[in-house]
């Protein structure tokens, strides 16, 4: 059975990433007392170009609720005509 799917980049700025890796995950290439700001600056450099060549399209993750952003994923599926394997939202 074959399965279609879609790719989604989840776009997030670098000021918001650098606030989401103080909460403490572990997250190696950020140890080792680098500057987290410029390394995700780096990272993102190096990134984004492929992101955006691989994605169907992006969705901004930006201070947005998880909901908001699945709703959103989903309507874009829907746009693309890329078939979920999750149940509609209400």
């Amino acid at each position: 059975m074959q399965v279609a799917a879609g790719v989604v980049y989840l776009e997030t700025s670098v000021a918001q990433q650098a606030d989401r890796v103080k909460q403490g995950r572990n997250r190696p290439l950020l140890s080792n007392n680098v500057d987290i700001v410029q390394k995700l600056e780096d990272l993102m450099r190096q990134r984004d170009a492929l992101y955006r060549e691989i994605a169907d399209f992006v969705v901004s993750t930006d201070h947005r609720k998880v909901l908001t952003v699945a709703q959103e994923i989903l309507r874009e599926l829907d746009r693309a005509k890329i078939p979920s394997l999750l149940p509609p939202l209400a």
